[in-house]
């Protein structure tokens, strides 16, 4: 749903070895708008999988350290989930 597709999760899983933070920021940018473009609101935004793994990597790569592993570990697994599953099955 919202216009994702199995690279979209992909590339979000592989974002978590990244060494590029502008690379990041970029890849997770271009998400957002095909979400928002596809009718996701901000709170559909905010906690889809795919943003949550960005955004533990961008505070990992920033020093931050502040994200909980039990979220972070929830949406790891969900991303890897919709790698799995048929393209009518991609989560939201």
């Amino acid at each position: 749903m919202y216009g994702l597709t199995k690279a979209d999760y992909r590339d979000a899983l592989l974002a978590q070895d990244a060494v590029n933070l502008s690379g990041v920021v970029h890849s997770w940018a271009a998400v957002l708008s095909k979400m928002v473009h596809n009718g996701a609101d901000t709170k559909a935004k905010n906690t889809h999988p795919i943003s949550i793994l960005y955004a533990c990597k961008v505070a990992d790569m920033t020093g931050l350290g502040i994200y909980n592993d039990h979220v972070f570990s929830v949406a790891y697994e969900a991303c890897k989930d919709a790698l799995l599953a048929s393209p009518t099955e991609i989560p939201d």
